[in-house]
Formats: structure tokens, C-alpha cells, sequence
């Protein structure tokens, strides 16, 4: 919910620095394999700025950057596993890299069909900087990915609508397994910020569909992220904002050990006090959140990572309905411990990971309260086999244990919450296993033609049934153009909610959805512009009826859409990027079982978003975004229940009228300067909202339900600011 705030320094710095003056140094290198032959061709960069060049046919190259103190040289080649050095960037000598091999990678070709990566890797289509840097995203790794095309703002929310499907139908990954808990603040219109802080990542791959067959039980969307290996360099932060105060430290030891450690208290009592509310708090949302990390690498292809999370959230909101005027309440606690590991030998790379997930949540609205208890287990194993550098064969699986909970009470009629009403009260237990095989084939059968065919297998104790989803995408490059196409089987068990005997049914099959994605682009860093085209086909859906509150499953659907990209840095220093979506989302309405406008259907939603790097450390960026407004279903009229003294709505076509549209402008400014030589200070300014627009997220109404009540967005203009203090080790 805060806005910029923590270690926003550590991604921020290499933009803001490189505005002040020209290029001030060279660093010069030699790179090698072990034998001593030269390496040409390699991508060689600095971590801090990313500027970067290519090795010549000697293997050498030249670094030209304006970085002050000790820079990371990172190199990268096909073949071999990655090598990195910290020298100081004023070094006269010729710095030596030597590569060692390893299993061959295809990735001349990069661009896959509805494929996004973020990280700090080079040519990335979103880079970290641009995470952490996005106006509004509030340093989230979520919000900043809702500004990729593909993804529909529906609410005020982190979570991701991916091309026409419900939130649901997309999953967030952390080291190769499913988070249980990737959102904090759950409220009645969304949640708020992810559970794991963006600067614990190393990458981010996000896939908006024709995704491989390593990813299984999932419909739409992908969000696979990837907690931090080695650090370069020993360092502590310290951040004091608004909102929040959080600490970290990176210890990078001898022998390949390192840790992480972080903490981090949030509180938006004093952010709220400052601008205003739109609604009543009480508790305004606070929490914590603790991570550690121990990571051992014993030799320079093989890494053993453990990461663990506790994170803590509660909030009280007032909330209006015309049958009661109170609060809602929300309290959440989640842990999740992972343990990983993988290795190279020779053209073999097997990974395996493990981890045990809890969650305990507690909800209340009127006589509504729901509890809900989950123990989450998972294992993940991959061997990747790469005989030369055309082709890779992946094998593996994935299992998963899960023990769901629920406990509480649910009004029999959604139009009467008040105390007393009639409830349906339960206690639910849910528990069962699923499983996947899958087999993946990632060809290079031409020079510029790429291959992905896999095919994987699932089963569910909850559904008992098998599913074999066939899956195939393609990358063809053409000149300075990589045409793309996929086409692919998904299916994905309902969330245990809809199994539970209080609301949903047993025995209920997979959801299913057949994907057809093909698209263009034009260059792969730098200045790229992307369009694809998709249609997905969906059957056996499940949802919720509106009054009962009761799953029914059997649906149908369909989505169609188109999604354009543009990235281009336009002058020195200053980038820009739009993202475009047109989406026609249609599903079965649980109500009325006819075909209608699904809820998240977003016809058109742009993003605009520019970065431009200022003299003396200074940075500024700016967002403009626009949206269709979100479909819903209008009141008609009402009837008295006298006995209850309750007036009861009837209802229109289902989704037949739309909210106005959104529109929203942010800029931040931050400005990094350097203490000494180990020691880096940044502050930052953020203005949310800058024209304080009253976005509709929904509607309310009055008792009678002859007035309707526009319920604004949560926030009004918005300023956010505070510090940070980074101190560097000299390893």
C-alpha cells in the first residue's frame, strides 16, 4: 500500500547516476574458456548500471560507464554458466573472466508467445529498474506487472486478470512452486501489496498464456519468480518511510555462503492521517513481514537456497450495504519455507524443490465471517538435458499435499447481513493431493526457427480425474522480426472454497481452457514493439451464485483479444513504454446459467509510462492509465420483506451496464546521492492520483434500493515520501 518504499535505492541509483555526466570510465577485460581459448560474442555488463558491450574475436571488450566505486562485470554465454568479477571502476589493468561450460541454453531465439521476463538480465522486456520505478506499482511486483498488456485493471487490487479469466486462473510461482499467500491486505475489493518484497528477486518471468508444460493446474496466467542468489558484495539497507520502516542485510562469506535477512514493519495510520481516506479505518492496515535466505554454493554451477517468509496483515474498513452499515475486518498470517537445489554435469541440469506453506485467515462482514486454515506441502523436480546447443529435453514433475479448513456462517440472502439474518453455518474440512508428469522438447530446428512441443499429465484426489494436455509454441525470426505462435490444452482444479461442503460441491471436475496465441515483434532490447493476438475457449467452469452463495460448475466461456507492447528509449536518459489490451471476455453467468459480459471483462485498458534520468542524481518518472469501466449487474427494483423489515432487489441482465471508466496519472521523483565511497543515501517523493479522480470501483445502494451510491476509489491524492541508507561491504 505504501508507495516507493523499500530499498528503492538499490534499483533506482544506476538510472538517476547516469544522467550527471558523460561516460567517465572504461573497463577493459579479456574473456576466456578454460582451456584459454578467447569467447567472442559474449554479452558482458555491469549489475549496477547495466551498461553493457560484446566480447570481439580476442574475447576482449570495453566497458564504458559513468558507476562511481567498485562495479560487478557479469558475463553470459550460450553454453556456458555465467561468471561475474567486482573490480573498481577506475582499475587500470585488464580484467581476466574465465567461463566454465555447462548444458547449452536456446536462447538466440527469447521471445516466446505471451512470455514477459523482469529481472537484470539484459535485453529483458521489463527490467527491475522498471519494477521498482513504475509510478503507482508502490514498488510491487504485481502492479508493476499489471502495466504489461495482457492484464486487466478490474479492481483497485495486485491481483492479476490475465486476458479475460478471473484472478483465480493465474498463479504466482517462487522458486517453482506455487505461493499459497501472494497477496496481503485482502479486502472487499482487492488486495494490495505481494507478500514477497520485489528486491528479494533475482527475476521474473510472467507468461499471459501459451505457457510449456512445466507449468501445470493453471488456466491463464503465469507469474514465476525467483528469490535472490549470491550477492556481488556484503550490504545493509535501512528504510524509514510514510508507511513502513524495514531493514536488510546481504552478507556474502567465504565458500559460497551467503545470507539474507530482512524485516519489515508497515503501518498506514500516519499515510491516511496525511490525505485523507475515502472510507473509515479501524485498524488502519499494518503488519510485518520477516524473510531470510541461506544460499551455498559448493561449486560455481551448483546452488543449494533455502528461503523463508512470515508475513502478518489486519485492517478494519467501513463498508455500506443497504441492509447493514458496519465494518469489515480481515486478519491474516502466512509462512512459507522452501528449500531448493541444482546443479550442472556436463549437458545434465536437474533441479529439484520442496516446500511447506501455511495460512491461517479470519473474515467478518455482518453475520458473514468465514475462517480458513491451510497446511500446503509441494515438490517440484526438473532434468533438463542439452546433447548440443540446438536441443534441450526437459522431464519431471510436481506433487502437491494440501488440508483446507473452513469454518463459519454465510446469510442465506446477500441482500440481508445485518444481525439476525437467516445464516448457513459450517465447518468444512477439504484435503487432497494432486500430481503432474510432464515431457518438453525445446527444439532449434532451423537457424531461426525455434521449437517448444510438451505434453504433460495431471491428477486429482478432488476431482479423480486424469487430464493430458498436449502443448506447442514456435518462434521464428525474420530479419530484425520474431514471429510467435502457441497453441496448448490447460486444466486446473477448483480452489478448495468451491469443493467445501458449506458452500461449494465434491467431486466437481477441472476447469479447462484451450489457447490459441500468434504474434510479432520488432527487436528484443532497446526499442521493441510487440503485438499478439489470442482466443481462448473455456468449459467446465465454476462460480459462485449471487444470493446463495453456492458453487455451480459446468460453464462455458470464451476470451478474445489483442495486446500491443512498445519500448523505446526516445533521447539519452529518457525511456517510455505503452501497453495496450483489448479483451472480449464472455462467460456463463452462475445466476441465470446464460452466456453474458464475465465480471472482469475490460474492453480496453492503456498504460503510459515514461522515465527520464536528471542531472546531480535526480530521477522522475510519470504514468498515465486508462480503462474500460467494469461490467455489472443493475439493480431493477425491490421488494419489502416485512417479516425482516429488509427491502430485496431483483436484478437486470446479468452484467448489462459497465462502470465509468478509470483513469489515473502518478509521478515519483527521487534523487541517490553518495555519502562516500560505501555509503549511498536516496530520497524519493511520490504523488498518487495527481488530479485526485473520483474512480468508481463499485456500487452501493440506499436501503430501498432507489438510490444508487458510487463508492470511490480508496484513496484520494496521495503523497508518499521517506529515505534510504544503503551501506556497501568491500565484499
Amino acid at each position: 500500500m505504501t508507495t516507493l518504499h523499500r530499498f528503492l535505492l538499490i534499483a533506482v541509483a544506476p538510472t538517476a547516476l547516469a544522467a550527471q555526466t558523460p561516460a567517465a570510465h572504461v573497463v577493459r577485460g579479456v574473456l576466456t574458456a578454460l582451456s584459454g581459448a578467447p569467447i567472442s560474442g559474449a554479452n558482458i555488463f555491469l549489475l549496477e548500471s547495466l551498461d553493457g558491450a560484446l566480447s570481439d574475436s580476442a574475447g576482449r571488450f570495453a566497458l564504458r560507464t559513468t558507476a562511481t566505486g567498485s562495479v560487478t562485470i557479469v558475463a553470459r554465454h550460450i553454453g556456458f554458466a555465467p561468471a561475474s568479477a567486482i573490480v573498481p571502476v577506475d582499475t587500470c589493468g585488464v580484467v581476466a573472466l574465465t567461463l566454465l561450460s555447462q548444458a547449452a541454453a536456446l536462447v538466440p531465439i527469447t521471445v516466446q508467445a505471451g512470455a514477459y521476463r523482469a529481472g537484470n538480465e539484459r535485453g529483458a522486456t521489463l527490467t527491475a529498474i522498471e519494477v521498482v520505478s513504475t509510478p503507482g506499482a508502490t514498488a510491487d511486483v504485481m502492479r508493476a506487472i499489471q502495466t504489461l498488456p495482457g492484464v486487466q485493471n478490474v479492481d483497485e487490487g495486485t491481483g492479476l486478470f490475465v486476458r479475460g479469466g478471473d484472478v483465480s486462473e493465474t498463479k504466482v510461482f517462487l522458486n517453482n512452486v506455487v505461493m499459497l499467500s501472494p497477496y496481503n491486505y485482502q479486502t472487499p475489493t482487492g488486495n494490495y501489496t505481494v507478500s514477497v518484497n520485489p528486491f528479494l528477486l533475482d527475476g521474473i518471468f510472467f507468461s499471459s498464456g501459451g505457457f510449456g508444460a512445466r507449468y501445470g493446474n493453471v488456466l491463464s496466467g503465469v507469474a514465476d519468480l525467483r528469490s535472490a542468489g549470491r550477492p556481488g558484495v556484503s550490504s545493509e539497507t535501512a528504510v524509514a518511510g510514510l508507511a513502513s520502516v524495514s531493514s536488510g542485510v546481504d552478507l556474502a562469506l567465504d565458500h559460497g555462503l551467503t545470507v539474507h535477512a530482512t524485516a519489515e514493519h508497515h503501518d498506514t495510520e500516519y499515510l491516511f492521517k496525511l490525505n485523507g481516506a475515502t472510507r473509515d479505518y479501524a485498524p488502519a492496515p499494518k503488519g510485518g513481514t520477516y524473510s531470510g535466505s541461506i544460499i551455498y554454493s559448493y561449486r560455481p554451477t551448483a546452488e543449494i537456497k533455502t528461503f523463508a517468509i512470515d508475513q502478518s496483515t489486519s485492517l478494519g474498513i467501513g463498508v455500506t450495504d443497504p441492509s447493514f452499515n458496519g465494518g469489515y475486518s480481515a486478519d491474516v498470517r502466512g509462512r512459507m519455507m522452501q528449500a531448493g537445489w541444482k546443479d550442472v554435469f556436463g549437458s545434465v541440469s536437474p533441479t529439484v524443490s520442496v516446500s511447506y506453506a501455511t495460512a491461517e485467515r479470519r473474515e467478518g462482514f455482518g453475520v458473514f465471517e468465514l475462517g480458513t486454515s491451510e497446511r500446503w506441502t509441494q515438490a517440484f523436480a526438473q532434468t533438463a538435458w542439452s546433447p548440443d546447443d540446438r536441443y534441450t529435453f526437459r522431464v519431471g514433475g510436481d506433487a502437491d499435499w494440501r488440508d483446507t479448513r473452513f469454518v463459519g456462517s454465510i446469510p442465506q440472502s446477500q441482500s440481508d447481513v445485518g444481525p439476525g439474518a437467516r445464516t448457513t453455518v459450517f465447518d468444512s474440512p477439504v484435503t487432497g493431493s494432486h500430481s503432474g508428469v510432464f515431457g518438453e522438447t525445446d527444439w532449434r530446428a532451423l537457424e531461426d526457427l525455434r521449437l517448444i512441443a510438451g505434453i504433460r499429465s495431471d491428477y486429482s484426489t478432488h476431482t479423480r480425474e486424469h487430464t493430458v494436455d498436449p502443448r506447442l509454441s514456435l518462434a521464428y525470426k525474420l530479419g530484425n522480426a520474431t514471429l510467435t505462435a502457441a497453441v496448448g490444452e490447460y486444466h486446473q482444479v477448483p480452489d478448495p472454497i468451491y469443493l467445501s461442503s458449506g458452500i461449494g460441491q465434491a467431486g466437481m471436475g477441472p476447469e479447462a481452457a484451450r489457447q490459441l496465441v500468434a504474434g510479432a515483434q520488432l527487436g528484443e532490447s532497446g526499442g521493441v514493439a510487440r503485438i499478439e493476438l489470442y482466443d481462448k475457449r473455456y468449459h467446465d467452469l465454476v462460480g459462485l451464485t449471487r444470493d446463495s452463495k453456492t458453487a455451480v460448475g459446468g460453464g462455458t466461456g470464451d476470451a478474445r483479444g489483442a495486446d500491443v507492447f512498445v519500448k523505446r528509449q526516445l533521447w539519452p536518459f529518457f525511456s517510455a513504454r505503452v501497453a495496450y489490451s483489448y479483451v472480449d471476455s464472455r462467460r456463463t453467468d452462475p445466476d441465470t446459467r446464460v452466456m453474458a459480459p464475465a465480471a472482469f471483462d475490460i474492453t480496453n485498458s492503456v498504460a503510459i509510462i515514461g522515465d527520464q534520468a536528471l542531472p546531480k542524481g535526480w530521477s522522475f518518472s510519470a504514468a498515465w492509465r486508462c480503462a474500460t469501466g467494469k461490467p455489472f449487474t443493475p439493480v431493477t427494483g425491490a421488494r419489502l420483506n416485512a417479516g425482516r423489515q429488509v427491502w430485496v432487489p431483483s436484478y437486470g441482465s446479468p452484467n448489462s451496464d459497465r462502470l465509468p471508466a478509470f483513469r489515473r496519472v502518478d509521478v515519483a521523483l527521487s534523487r541517490v546521492t553518495r555519502l562516500s565511497p560505501s555509503n549511498q543515501l536516496v530520497y524519493f517523493f511520490s504523488l498518487d492520483n495527481v488530479f485526485d479522480r473520483d474512480n468508481i470501483y463499485q456500487y452501493t445502494y440506499s436501503p430501498d434500493y432507489t438510490k444508487r451510491v458510487a463508492v470511490r476509489s480508496l484513496f484520494n491524492r496521495s503523497v508518499y515520501f521517506g529515505g534510504s541508507l544503503t551501506h556497501i561491504g568491500n565484499r
